[in-house]
């Protein structure tokens, strides 16, 4: 099942504005971005981890790498495909932690 769902170009476009006014230090911006695909955010990690306390905190998790790295956005690709690569390399670094401590 394929977890992209992709955003009408209206909505990528205000995704757009939203991140850069994000990146110029609009907090409120900032907040409805992070509002509006938080839900996105976590039916991807729910799918990952089957739990949703699990789920919650990947979200968590995700949202801090995703306001530290904004800036780190191309403008090359829907915002939503980016959120989702995040999440998958989270996701798969995180369970690797994991591993490596049963291992250990």
């Amino acid at each position: 099942m394929n977890a992209y769902i992709p955003l009408s170009s209206s909505l990528e476009e205000d995704d757009l504005v939203l991140i850069r006014n994000s990146l110029s230090g609009s907090q409120s911006a900032l907040d409805k971005l992070i509002r509006r695909h938080y839900d996105f955010i976590y039916n991807v990690a729910i799918r990952f981890v089957l739990s949703p306390d699990d789920a919650e905190d990947l979200t968590q998790e995700v949202l801090l790498i995703v306001v530290s790295k904004l800036s780190q956005f191309q403008f090359e690709s829907e915002f939503r495909t980016w959120l989702y690569k995040i999440v998958f390399h989270h996701f798969l670094n995180s369970k690797r932690r994991k591993m490596e401590l049963v291992v250990t």
